[in-house]
């Protein structure tokens, strides 16, 4: 008797266990909209009780890999898919060169800290990010005066040229080529393509630091910063 009853015992189990519906609702508390940069990575982070899949419509923009981590190969554009056998949910993937410094100028370091967090150099005037973790930006440091900000620099590798200059045309528009007063030539950039509308400046200057980097330059477009570059 004892068997039979361990018998059945099973049977119901099995039973009870089989009769269990899968929930195949797909969990994913992130944005639909994400912005990465340049070989960069960053987790999905979805669950299902089922298992998920991760497919890119454009491998040569992003992949992803069966975990749900996703990868910047090149700048551009994909969408990502979610899905298990009943449901999907698509992740559009943006892939910038840089991440660029904050054009909010005037506001003070603790918006610059609050925004891009422990720096590797912080003074009265100065603010220094090194072995940034863009692929492209190295360093990237916020300049104050009585506590305010007012101009960012991006050191960048040399190698990624042509990619910023496709960056610059996209993003704003080309000023022209002028000097600075060491005769060094600059490529000037504005937020606006009527000179009298434009309200940030961004210069363009190769063979800076001892790596021989391209430095990029935003400030404000004021009648002093006007003053530092000429035709």
């Amino acid at each position: 008797m004892k068997k039979v009853a361990l018998i059945l015992i099973g049977l119901c189990f099995i039973i009870t266990s089989c009769g269990k519906k899968i929930d195949k609702t797909i969990k994913y508390n992130g944005s639909k909209d994400v912005n990465i940069v340049l070989q960069e990575s960053y987790n999905l982070n979805a669950s299902s009780e089922e298992e998920l899949t991760y497919y890119s419509d454009n491998d040569l923009i992003v992949t992803v890999d069966k975990n749900g981590k996703i990868f910047g190969k090149n700048i551009g554009e994909a969408n990502i898919t979610i899905s298990n056998s009943e449901n999907s949910v698509n992740v559009h993937v943006n892939v910038t060169l840089f991440e660029e410094p904050t054009l909010d100028f005037g506001c003070n370091q603790e918006k610059i800290l609050s925004l891009y967090g422990q720096p590797t150099i912080s003074t009265d005037s100065v603010i220094i990010y090194t072995n940034w973790y863009s692929y492209a930006v190295w360093s990237m440091s916020f300049f104050f005066k009585d506590n305010e900000y007012y101009e960012s620099d991006l050191y960048i590798r040399n190698d990624l040229d042509l990619r910023i200059d496709q960056y610059l045309e996209e993003n704003f528009y080309y000023y022209g080529k002028l000097t600075d007063d060491n005769n060094n030539d600059i490529y000037v950039y504005l937020d606006a393509a009527d000179e009298s509308n434009a309200t940030v400046m961004v210069a363009k200057m190769y063979h800076a630091n001892k790596d021989d980097d391209i430095c990029l330059i935003y400030v404000p477009y004021t009648s002093e910063n006007r003053l530092r570059f000429r035709r």
